[in-house]
């Protein structure tokens, strides 16, 4: 590696830098999947929720790429698979404050809802008598989780699905040949 390349080569921010940056717009995402999850009453709003799921992937491999091409092809594997649990873990600290906020300030009868609800559509069918009960214990013992546990429990959820789906990403990003044409190194190739 000649003097040229080694500085630009050092021209590439770090893991974590490049992880928190590219983050952020798989955060939103995801953050934009979840209200579309948690809203009621719209069958739209189920398929936006699946087609930003569908997405996720394929723009967390495009921000892997770019990296991967603006180091010149030399990130090894697990170098592209710590990105990619790092853009997964600080798109989910985005996914966690909305969350909280949404069950905690927004809607905070929401699970008590989806409790009232389950226990009244059980209890209409005599086979499933049993689950409705099950549903009025776990509102009368107040084991609905709280918004913190929520969040909590959907930061851990998407880093170590992230997390899974970055190693298999890294796979693909890294053993699909570089093209050396400098002028495509800037862009989403």
């Amino acid at each position: 590696m000649d003097n040229n390349e080694l500085k630009e080569f050092q021209k590439v921010r770090s893991i974590f830098a490049r992880g928190a940056e590219s983050g952020a717009p798989i955060g939103f995402m995801m953050v934009a999947a979840f209200f579309a999850m948690v809203s009621t009453g719209s069958p739209l709003m189920m398929y936006i929720c699946v087609f930003i799921f569908l997405a996720v992937p394929y723009v967390a491999y495009k921000l892997l790429r770019r990296s991967f091409i603006k180091s010149g092809g030399r990130l090894w594997l697990l170098a592209i698979w710590l990105e990619g649990v790092f853009i997964f873990m600080f798109g989910s600290l985005l996914v966690a404050v909305a969350a909280y906020v949404f069950f905690n300030y927004l809607s905070p009868g929401y699970f008590n809802n989806l409790l009232n609800m389950g226990i009244e559509v059980y209890s209409q069918y005599p086979e499933m008598a049993e689950m409705a009960e099950v549903l009025r214990n776990a509102k009368e013992n107040n084991l609905i989780p709280s918004p913190i546990e929520m969040a909590i429990s959907t930061a851990w959820s998407i880093t170590v699905s992230g997390s899974l789906l970055s190693y298999l990403l890294a796979a693909i990003v890294r053993f699909v040949p570089v093209k050396s044409d400098k002028n495509r190194m800037n862009k989403f190739e």
